[in-house]
């Protein structure tokens, strides 16, 4: 038993003096996939959040999340006591997402995904094939990062469903440039 206790404490330990930082973005949980969704004050992360939170998925942070290091591999999010289901919509105010959707909150999520999102750039070019995967270090554990432009029109609920859905099959193994090229074999 002295060793159970010992296990106990240590893990206590390790999570109580976890390195932590804050981030300005919100965090979701979307079909079990820990999403950060990042982008300049204003640039509609609180409202993608409250269309995704209508869709059925869990807000755990809305505007500051704050980033825990687990382990090396492992960040997970939460949101400042202060703030917890919590949100804020501009020209509303801030709304209680527990009172207003109910169940519809998680005190904290791993970060599987970072989604950054940027106003659109007919000069930039953005990925369209989805064979190359970017990273971006958080406390030096990697993360996969997508940039999603924004402009009026685009349904950003549900590309960030589908950013969730790939990423599932992706770390189950799918390979899309493999059935890709499957696929371009048999019409050769």
């Amino acid at each position: 038993s002295t060793s159970v206790l010992v296990h106990k404490v240590v893990d206590c330990l390790d999570d109580v003096l976890a390195p932590e930082m804050q981030v300005h973005a919100n965090l979701l949980d979307v079909y079990n996939v820990g999403v950060m969704i990042r982008g300049e004050s204003g640039m509609g992360k609180s409202e993608l959040a409250l269309e995704l939170l209508k869709r059925g998925h869990l807000l755990v942070a809305d505007d500051v999340t704050v980033v825990k290091k687990v382990n090396e591999k492992r960040l997970i999010g939460y949101a400042p006591k202060a703030t917890r289901h919590l949100i804020e919509i501009r020209g509303l105010g801030i709304l209680d997402v527990k009172k207003l959707y109910g169940m519809a909150v998680l005190d904290q999520k791993s970060i599987d995904v970072i989604i950054d999102m940027e106003m659109w750039d007919t000069e930039k070019g953005y990925e369209r094939l989805g064979f190359d995967v970017n990273y971006d270090t958080l406390m030096g554990v990697q993360i996969p990062r997508y940039v999603m432009p924004v402009r009026p029109g685009r349904n950003l609920a549900v590309v960030v469903e589908a950013t969730a859905m790939d990423f599932r099959m992706k770390k189950s193994g799918f390979k899309i440039e493999e059935e890709m090229e499957e696929r371009l074999k048999q019409i050769d």
